[in-house]
């Protein structure tokens, strides 16, 4: 396991996550934007308001625990 910080414009916060999620870092956060985070996907859908995606470190959190 690594650490990672993370931080939705405000405190950060220190995760631990397995070796190849911190390794590939970038691709998650890409992942997470383009392809998780989209009106539809059941496992999001708590996350948009009015159709905006409002989500912070804690949410892509869920999304790695998936």
């Amino acid at each position: 396991m690594k650490e990672i910080i993370l931080s939705a414009d405000g405190e950060s916060f220190l995760y631990s996550v397995p070796d190849h999620v911190a390794d590939n870092l970038h691709e998650y956060c890409v992942e997470f934007c383009n392809v998780w985070l989209r009106p539809g996907n059941k496992d999001a859908e708590h996350l948009f308001l009015n159709n905006v995606a409002c989500y912070n470190e804690h949410d892509f959190i869920e999304y790695l625990n998936k």
